[in-house]
């Protein structure tokens, strides 16, 4: 008989942990989608590139050059002209109009693991919160990333006086004065959800509480691209038939490397304003 009543008492405490197992993940799974400060940040990087009006009012400038005496600042404007115009050929603008993460950022790593969080801007620290603990994706852990095929972008040489120089576009890669590094960006993977999974119901659901004045400054990110940065650094030197290096010839000069080809990767994604959405 007391065997009986222990294996009924054990039964019924079994049922209620289940109970209060199943009523945790409940809970769990009803506050997994709320928008809360997390603290953490996706840092973008933000690339001034030359336009067609600098080098226009650098012309101007060049052009009202007549003393004698200004020799010496018409040839840099002369050479600071045949950089910029060589920068607004060197990259296309599909390329350098991207949105790049910090490399350093919380959710940079991995592409699997950007897109369909939401994300608020933050003017002041010119940077976006990362708002969600979650992805507004269904079976997120379950999508793959797309392998792009011959996705090569560009392929062109870097001069320490380029724009780009030291910027996100190379993967923050400078070169010294009398160096110039040869830079071919290929795009590797992209990370694109199909628009049927992206979970409407619950980012409305989400961002019911929020001040409709603040709706515009929240975004979910819909894609995430991989790119490879390949460089070479060449340094400026003389022919020496009797030294295995690597020689090229820009512009009259010669420039020499021993190092193989290196890597750097960067990310970039693209933002949707939950304006478009909701």
């Amino acid at each position: 008989m007391k065997r009986n009543f222990f294996v009924k008492l054990g039964f019924l405490g079994l049922l209620l942990l289940v109970s209060l197992c199943c009523g945790q993940s409940d809970k769990t799974q009803a506050s997994k989608y709320q928008l809360l400060k997390t603290g953490a940040y996706m840092s973008i990087e933000r690339v001034n590139i030359p336009t067609q009006q600098e080098i226009q009012t650098l012309s101007l400038q060049l052009a009202e050059i007549k003393q004698p005496e200004l020799s010496l600042q018409a040839k840099q404007l002369e050479s600071r002209i045949a950089v910029l115009r060589e920068d607004v050929d060197a990259l296309p603008a599909s390329y350098t109009s991207r949105t790049f993460l910090n490399s350093a950022g919380p959710i940079s790593y991995s592409i699997q693991s950007i897109p369909g969080h939401i994300v608020k801007y933050d003017a002041e620290k010119d940077k976006y919160e990362i708002m969600s603990l979650t992805r507004f994706i269904k079976d997120a852990d379950n999508l793959k990333p797309e392998l792009i095929q011959e996705g090569n972008i560009f392929e062109t040489k870097i001069k320490s006086g380029s724009s780009f120089n030291g910027t996100a576009f190379i993967a923050d890669l400078a070169v010294a004065q009398n160096q110039l590094a040869e830079v071919v960006i290929q795009d590797v993977a992209s990370m694109i959800p199909p628009d049927s999974s992206i979970m409407k119901d619950e980012i409305k659901k989400a961002v019911e509480k929020l001040p409709a004045d603040e709706i515009d400054k929240y975004f979910l990110v819909r894609t995430a691209m991989l790119t490879i940065i390949n460089y070479r650094v060449f340094n400026e030197s003389k022919f020496d038939s009797g030294i295995s290096c690597l020689y090229i010839t820009v512009n009259r000069k010669t420039y020499s490397s021993l190092d193989k080809m290196k890597k750097e990767r960067k990310i970039s994604v693209d933002l949707i304003s939950l304006k478009n959405i909701i």
